[in-house]
Order: structure tokens, then sequence, then C-alpha cells
């Protein structure tokens, strides 16, 4: 896949699958900023079929502290995935790892709410706090 096309409020990926290629829309509900704290940027967006997904993309280190460790996929994945940054890392290349989990649109609303009045918060230091304890609400349980 790749990202095809940005608007303020959408992103289109250009998928390959083994049903051919197709452009997927997305549409954009919140973006969680990258911090060098963090170490990582989210985004949060709905599919068309009105599921709520929320990609993260960071360093190795810390991608792996938020993986599900009961998704089963994730063990053989975090392995290949290691493998395959450690060469890059070898050659000089920069790498990240993407990860993503499905939220519950109800979850999702309150936590919206929530995100939204901490955006609002005046005073800088409090702000951040408060944004970073949102951010770890829905950075956990990902997927490779």
């Amino acid at each position: 896949f790749f990202f095809f096309k940005r608007t303020s409020t959408t992103v289109t990926v250009r998928e390959t699958t083994s049903r051919g290629t197709h452009d997927v829309e997305y549409e954009v509900l919140n973006v969680i900023e990258f911090s060098s704290f963090r170490r990582r940027m989210s985004v949060i967006v709905r599919d068309s079929s009105r599921r709520i997904i929320m990609f993260c993309k960071g360093a190795d280190s810390v991608i792996y502290e938020l993986l599900d460790p009961d998704h089963g996929p994730n063990k053989q994945l975090k392995a290949a995935t290691s493998a395959h940054t450690s060469e890059y890392g070898s050659a000089g290349l920069r790498t990240l790892c993407l990860s993503y989990t499905e939220l519950d649109p109800d979850f999702y609303d309150d936590w919206n709410m929530r995100y939204v009045a901490a955006k609002t918060v005046l005073d800088s230091k409090e702000r951040e706090e408060k944004l970073g304890d949102l951010a770890k609400q829905v950075e956990c349980k990902l997927r490779l």
C-alpha cells in the first residue's frame, strides 16, 4: 500500500491485495502528534464500513512495548520485523514500525470528548500531561 492522496479530512491509500489494486478512503478523526518523549505518532480514522482504527508509527522498541500480547501473530511478526529493522539499521537506514488497533465506537466517542477538552487546556504543561495520558489509553493492545 501507499498513501495516494490527502485532504484536510481524508486520506486515500492505494492498496494492492490478492483481489487487485484499489483506492481506500479513510476519514481522519484525530492526529496524536509525535513527540520526542513518546517517540511515536498516531492517527485515528474511520473507514467506509464505519470501523474506527488507530494507526501508530514509531521506533521499534516503543511499538513492541505497546503490542497486544494476546494477539497470536504479533510474536511471529515481531521476530521478522526485528530481523528486518536490524538489517536495515546496519545498512544505515532509519526504520519505523507501523501498528494498529480497532477502537470500540462507544469508547472512542467518550475518549474523543475528553481529548477535545484536553486540547483546549490553557496551561501547556497540564495540556501536554492530559494529552499524553489520553494517548496512552488508545495506544495500547496494538497489532503489527
